[in-house]
């Protein structure tokens, strides 16, 4: 991909992570591997480390709100995405900012379970979230314990995932990238399916050890890809092909998980494109 004589410039709506292997953290450390100019606006500050998180706070909506609108009067966003947004008043207000962005490609990253599968989000959040974003992303990216969250529904086999990528398509997504990292096979496989039905698999490299913030970097990586112009299959193609390759490089700097956003990152983009 190579950006115009414009600038590409990528907006993350996410929680602060701390250690910096996830959350807003690794999407601007992505934008920056993958060439885009990145901004950022916090829902949530966390006490998260490399090994979970604790304790969460959030600042008021309306201060999220006013972020948003400063930054619309400022610079040109050219793709953003959401991660974990927590809470009702939150989604409500990036809704409200899409609404009147609606030209803007939106990944939105439904972060409702951690890894561990400790739910994120209560189920009146949940049902906004689906409600208000749903409707204007051009990609919604569940893991595999989302996806059955969202859906009602068992999601544990490349079928399932085919099945709850269609289920959230009737309920107005225009395409839906479930990730396989918890699926117990070797490939990792995700399954990404268009609103014509279309669905396309891209099978990675299972790694024999636990990664922290594969699927921030990823859809960091896709956003960045749009922001230059990329179409969405070229974007997913793109961002899977680069998290696969850091993540073979991820090295252990805690105790907990690996981070997939370090130094690697950029030298794998640098040799895909």
């Amino acid at each position: 991909m190579t950006a115009t004589s414009e600038t590409p410039i990528a907006l993350t709506i996410a929680g602060s992570e701390p250690s910096g292997g996830a959350g807003l953290q690794a999407d601007l450390k992505t934008f920056q591997a993958c060439s885009v100019y990145g901004m950022s606006i916090v829902t949530v500050l966390t006490d998260c480390t490399s090994q979970g998180v604790e304790q969460v706070h959030t600042p008021p909506a309306d201060f999220v709100a006013r972020q948003l609108n400063r930054l619309a009067d400022d610079m040109p966003v050219h793709a953003v995405k959401s991660g974990m947004l927590f809470n009702r008043d939150n989604v409500s207000t990036v809704a409200d900012y899409l609404a009147d962005h609606k030209s803007l490609p939106y990944v939105f990253d439904p972060v409702i379970t951690t890894r561990r599968g400790e739910r994120l989000v209560d189920d009146e959040t949940q049902a906004c979230m689906i409600d208000m974003l749903l409707p204007h992303c051009i990609l919604i990216t569940p893991s595999m314990p989302e996806a059955a969250v969202l859906t009602a529904r068992r999601v544990e086999t490349r079928a399932d995932m085919q099945a709850a990528a269609a289920a959230l398509i009737e309920r107005g997504a225009s395409a839906v990238l479930i990730t396989g990292g918890h699926m117990q096979d070797p490939q990792a496989s995700d399954c990404l399916q268009l609103a014509n039905g279309d669905v396309y698999w891209l099978d990675g490299v299972r790694r024999p050890y636990a990664l922290h913030g594969a699927g921030d970097c990823l859809t960091a990586a896709i956003t960045a890809a749009l922001a230059q112009g990329a179409s969405l299959k070229t974007a997913v193609g793109f961002a899977k092909n680069l998290i696969d390759r850091a993540s073979a490089r991820a090295v252990q700097l805690g105790p907990g998980n690996r981070p997939v956003a370090q130094p690697a990152l950029a030298q794998m983009v640098s040799a895909i494109t």
